[in-house]
């Protein structure tokens, strides 16, 4: 049998989509391990999938909601929540990469958990973002504003993930 691992991180809106994807995966006889934050244990395994921890036990909804709170600006309050869980996932490199150990597939989700741990161990990832906002729109003419915004996102969500690199002696991404 195929071994699957998949990641998601956030909110349960992050991770219910991936609990239907898991489902279906299984369905065609693969074996899917779920790789979240504590908090979604019992949601996840509920579903008959195996679950690993990844983070810190927190109510993540919670958490990021204070996050959310503090900042009136959306920009800020989307950059700060993303800095949050990309602290979490880059802490948790450890827990992320024994769970990708001896699988076959690792399936990453728009925050990329995973990836850079299955680049070290050689398996292969496939990229699956539900969350439309989140899929670039390469025909799409951008202004001067979104070129501007997505140039300070992509240099902001590079950081963390460098550092991951750095752990595993791996040249860094732009």
């Amino acid at each position: 049998m195929k071994k699957i691992a998949m990641f998601s991180m956030g909110t349960r809106g992050d991770i219910q989509p991936y609990i239907i994807l898991s489902k279906e995966i299984i369905k065609c006889g693969f074996e899917v391990t779920f790789g979240s934050h504590p908090c979604w244990r019992e949601l996840i395994e509920n579903e008959g999938i195996i679950f690993e921890d990844v983070g810190p036990d927190m109510d993540i909804d919670k958490e990021t909601a204070i996050i959310r709170g503090k900042n009136p600006n959306p920009l800020m309050s989307i950059l700060k929540t993303a800095n949050f869980i990309f602290r979490i996932i880059q802490v948790s490199t450890e827990d992320i990469y024994k769970i990708c150990d001896g699988k076959d597939l690792i399936v990453v989700t728009h925050s990329q958990m995973g990836a850079v741990e299955a680049e070290v161990l050689g398996i292969p990832t496939v990229n699956v973002t539900l969350q439309t906002e989140m899929i670039s729109k390469k025909l799409k003419k951008k202004t001067f504003f979104e070129k501007i915004i997505g140039y300070v996102i992509a240099k902001y969500m590079a950081k963390p993930y460098n550092k991951i690199h750095k752990t595993y002696n791996l040249k860094p991404v732009k």
